[in-house]
């Protein structure tokens, strides 16, 4: 399932989302917590800097950290504070949110 693509089944048993599905989580909250707080540091501050505060304005200690885009394999492999590193996992939100669009 890709940019609009319409199957009838959910699992088309083709592309790389069916044959691979990733666990689904809700991290709405923790995103706003992020994005709040690199803007409230003025994207200053290096990448240890952030996750460290995050975590700890947060309470979340085991806030496992996901590196995704162009820059994210490269932020990844230059600091240990990344645990998971996704290429697509933003495209796969914005893929999310075009299905929903074009469902209304």
């Amino acid at each position: 399932h890709y940019f609009g693509e319409n199957y009838e089944t959910e699992n088309c048993g083709n592309c790389d989302n069916c044959l691979n599905p990733k666990k689904q989580v809700d991290a709405k909250d923790d995103l706003c917590a992020v994005i709040e707080t690199v803007i409230a540091l003025k994207e200053k501050f290096k990448t240890e800097y952030i996750v460290d505060r995050v975590k700890a304005e947060t309470g979340l200690k085991d806030l496992k950290v996901v590196a995704t885009g162009g820059l994210g394999r490269i932020i990844a492999d230059n600091t240990d504070k990344i645990d998971i590193y996704d290429s697509t996992l933003t495209l796969d939100g914005l893929r999310r949110i075009y299905n929903r669009n074009q469902k209304n």
